[in-house]
């Protein structure tokens, strides 16, 4: 329960932020049914701007648009197998609606949230479903309507992503990674540091992966560097904002060792 008031949170978070980014909202546990998992919820909204229309009840506005929202949202996703660009069109222009019938879009901060925060949101309430198992149900509801959510729906980040991605450009390039946690079994990403930044790469440089795994001639430890070619990967929107960056290791060329260790630089 609390991942999922979390997730609807932030959801909610996305929406009135494009409105004041003073303005918070917090959804609120009033009541729970004795022998269920059946809860009531309320919002809080906090940070009133003094600058709002005078003739706009705005707090109620504001509280009908992020109900509207969700029903949006869990409307669409209801009996569906996997997300389309569609879908994602379908969200995005019935908020826009929500945002006029509610007059919220006569607020002189109001911005329609970015097709990245739909997708974004819809990967947060999946992940909070998750823990739920066969049999369960969860519903949200008001005095007028009612609508399930959608347990059966399997989100890939990445199916997601391309889902808006416009543009894609991948540059190669020569990079020292410092690692800061190696992977021992193959199938996950290594953490490293790349100035002040932290980023997570895949090794695709096969033949130098299986010696690290299998111990023979290559020992890493945390604070060693690798210098590497690595191919970057960046996926932009309709609006060309960053949806994401990815890394890939397509070779590794050299260690570097830390500077107190008492091992040799390694070249391949």
């Amino acid at each position: 329960m609390s991942n999922l008031i979390k997730a609807f949170e932030v959801f909610d978070d996305s929406l009135v932020k494009h409105l004041d980014n003073k303005i918070e909202t917090t959804i609120l546990l009033e009541d729970i049914e004795i022998g269920s998992l059946r809860a009531w919820l309320a919002n809080k909204l906090r940070g009133i701007p003094e600058e709002a229309l005078k003739e706009l009840d705005w707090k109620k506005a504001v509280g009908h648009y992020l109900n509207q929202g969700r029903y949006i949202l869990l409307n669409v996703l209801e009996k569906k197998a996997q997300i389309t660009s569609g879908d994602v069109e379908i969200i995005d222009l019935q908020l826009k609606e929500a945002a006029k019938t509610t007059r919220v879009n006569e607020l002189p901060t109001y911005v329609q949230p970015t097709k990245k925060s739909i997708i974004e949101n819809i990967k947060n309430i999946s992940e909070a479903t998750k823990p739920l198992v066969e049999g369960d149900t969860v519903f949200y509801e008001d005095n007028e309507n009612k609508t399930s959510f959608n347990l059966e729906l399997k989100i890939d980040v990445e199916s997601l992503e391309d889902l808006i991605t416009e543009e894609e450009l991948q540059s190669d390039s020569t990079m020292i990674l410092k690692v800061r946690k190696p992977d021992f079994l193959g199938n996950t990403k290594w953490s490293f540091k790349h100035g002040e930044q932290n980023i997570e790469a895949s090794i695709l440089h096969q033949d130098w992966l299986n010696k690290y795994q299998q111990g023979q001639e290559i020992i890493i430890n945390p604070q060693d560097a690798l210098v590497c070619r690595v191919r970057t990967t960046v996926k932009h929107d309709e609006n060309n904002d960053v949806i994401s960056k990815t890394y890939e290791i397509l070779e590794v060329k050299e260690i570097r060792r830390a500077p107190n260790s008492t091992q040799t630089k390694i070249s391949f």
